[in-house]
């Protein structure tokens, strides 16, 4: 586990920094119409990520071996559910710029709930429907940032 922890961590800071001073930069615009820019909210997120990355990867790596064990490690099983979840996360990509953040956010909450086992009709279609609208009035209503 510590070394999977290692590159876990050295991969969440290579592509935190990645995110940071390349994607960011070059998926968001400047504009004087908003009182928060685009990039904003992005740009804390990546900086938290990429902050926990590097945590995970100094503590493991200068010492912590007393916290982890090798015994638990990287199966192949991991890696399907990484695969199956690139998958989904791009296609939602492709989905937000087709139909909207609405409607793929229903689906894409609906299809990851549905994936870790939650089969309960009132929560399923609750966080589902719910979380995109909440999210939808807060940013385009409250905040007046566009959604795609």
């Amino acid at each position: 586990m510590r070394k999977t922890d290692i590159w876990t961590g050295a991969i969440l800071c290579v592509l935190g920094l990645f995110t940071l001073f390349y994607l960011i930069p070059n998926q968001t615009e400047y504009s004087e119409d908003f009182t928060l820019q685009p990039s904003l909210y992005p740009t804390v997120a990546v900086c938290i990520i990429t902050a926990m990355g590097a945590l995970l990867f100094f503590t493991r790596l200068f010492g912590g071996a007393q916290y982890a064990s090798d015994k638990a490690g990287f199966r192949l099983g991991n890696l399907l559910h990484i695969l199956f979840m690139a998958v989904v996360l791009a296609l939602a990509l492709y989905l937000f710029d087709q139909i909207g953040f609405i409607y793929t956010g229903i689906v894409l909450i609906a299809v990851l709930m549905l994936y870790i086992g939650e089969y309960k009709p009132v929560r399923l279609i609750g966080a589902a429907v719910g979380t995109p609208l909440v999210l939808y009035g807060v940013f385009e209503k409250l905040l007046e940032m566009p959604l795609p």
